[in-house]
């Protein structure tokens, strides 16, 4: 995937008040964890980053319809 199409995408998920700093935090936290060669904390990070993103598919898809191909 094309970094554009990353950046649309990231940009549907980020209008929350404070999101676009938690994401940030997040992704620290993960970064941080690799440089330490700390695996675990890094997958720990990794997968609270992703479940706040996975919790919202359904809405992400009601919202964006056009956006979002499902099968």
């Amino acid at each position: 995937m094309r970094s554009g199409g990353r950046r649309r995408r990231c940009g549907r998920h980020l209008p929350a008040e404070g999101k676009a700093q938690k994401v940030v935090r997040d992704h620290k936290k993960i970064v941080d964890a690799i440089a330490r060669g700390d695996a675990v904390r890094a997958q720990d990070g990794l997968r609270e980053h992703l479940s706040g993103t996975l919790s919202q598919v359904d809405e992400i898809c009601r919202r964006y319809p056009d956006f979002v191909a499902m099968p």
